[in-house]
């Protein structure tokens, strides 16, 4: 213990630094949870489009454009449920000394990567959010087990639940986001809070995605096409609901809500707070482009090894997806440190050449998906 006079002291030096890194990692943290979210919502979406064959290319590959879009949207969520989980459960860890009155000193909490939740219901959404991403993953592994679907207890009991559980995991965890965030009476100041809003997109999605996921039972949708339709619908819309979800934290990041709706001690204050930053067009073009990107790159690194091809163009184009994947990350890294860019040459310039060859790479591979043909390996 410390008397508060020296807490005051080192307060005012090297405690002060501490705080300083202590956010700036949480920022760090919350800016990559937003990150994969939205890429994971992203690829959800463009699995759930692929299974309507009206929109599809003429080389059209069911595998890569559904059930590795949905594999790879389960990685990402898991990834940025998790982060969110450890963000949350050790929101008062790093912050050097606490204050608790009386003239005493204790130290925070030191960081944990599994911890119990309290009675808080930030803490219990994020838990009950990243148990739903689990199940999430068991269902979408599901397309590397042939024999699931000519077993009717398999596929009820791995594919059907796990998909119906994670989506009512959803629910519960985006209701008790609501519920943190007071959301009741709900009137339309308390409704139209980024927390809540985000809640309610989230939690629409993941009910959505509960009914499309029901559509399976008794492998209803195989036999039925208005079945098949009715998924499709559900899990489009479900889709967009989480990616509304996944959006949102970004303006969050911005705004340095570093708890996304989850902590509110992690709303920075004072030297850390920037409440009246926007985001500005080009940023948010830009991080679709960086997520589509992204999205696209990590399906590809699935497919290539899980599709176990042999042969120097396979080892070529593997090559190729890391290093697409590790620039990518880099340009995100710096966005995560820069809220807004200095006005200093050659900064601009460096981000304006570094935009358009993101928007030249994304296009190409636009193209080449288009107009490539149907023996093309993925570009």
């Amino acid at each position: 213990m410390l008397s508060s006079g020296k807490f005051d002291k080192m307060m005012d030096g090297e405690t002060a630094e501490v705080q300083k890194d202590a956010w700036d990692f949480k920022s760090t943290l919350s800016f990559w949870v937003a990150v994969y979210m939205i890429i994971g919502s992203f690829l959800f979406l463009v699995g759930s489009l692929a299974m309507f064959n009206i929109i599809l290319p003429k080389n059209f590959n069911a595998r890569f454009w559904v059930d590795y879009s949905y594999m790879v949207g389960a990685w990402c969520f898991t990834l940025a449920n998790y982060v969110n989980y450890f963000n949350v459960m050790n929101k008062m860890s790093g912050h050097g000394l606490t204050n608790e009155g009386n003239n005493t000193v204790t130290e925070t909490p030191k960081l944990r990567f599994l911890k119990c939740p309290s009675r808080n219901y930030g803490e219990i959404a994020v838990c009950l959010n990243l148990l739903g991403a689990f199940a999430y993953n068991v269902n979408t592994m599901t397309m590397f087990c042939v024999q699931m679907t000519n077993s009717d207890l398999k596929w009820e009991a791995v594919y059907v639940t796990s998909g119906c559980g994670g989506s009512v995991l959803f629910v519960l965890g985006g209701l008790l986001e609501l519920e943190y965030n007071h959301w009741r009476p709900f009137t339309r100041k308390s409704l139209s809070k980024l927390p809540n809003v985000a809640g309610m997109a989230g939690t629409l999605g993941a009910a959505f995605y509960f009914v499309g996921y029901f559509s399976f039972h008794q492998h209803a949708a195989e036999k039925n096409p208005y079945v098949a339709d009715e998924v499709w619908v559900s899990f489009s819309v479900g889709s967009v609901g989480f990616l509304i979800s996944s959006w949102i934290p970004f303006w969050m990041w911005k705004a340095h809500n570093f708890g996304l709706g989850f902590a509110t001690e992690l709303q920075a204050d004072d030297d850390h707070n920037s409440g009246n930053v926007k985001v500005n067009g080009w940023q948010q073009a830009m991080m679709i482009v960086y997520s589509l990107s992204l999205a696209h790159n990590w399906v590809l690194f699935a497919l290539h090894f899980g599709e176990h091809r042999n042969g120097w163009d396979t080892y070529e184009h593997i090559m190729g997806v890391c290093f697409r994947l590790s620039v990518y990350h880099c340009i995100l890294s710096l966005m995560s440190a820069i809220h807004e860019l200095p006005s200093k040459q050659p900064y601009k310039f460096l981000m304006h050449v570094m935009r358009y060859t993101a928007l030249f790479d994304i296009a190409w591979h636009g193209i080449y998906i288009v107009y490539a043909p149907s023996n093309a390996p993925p570009a």
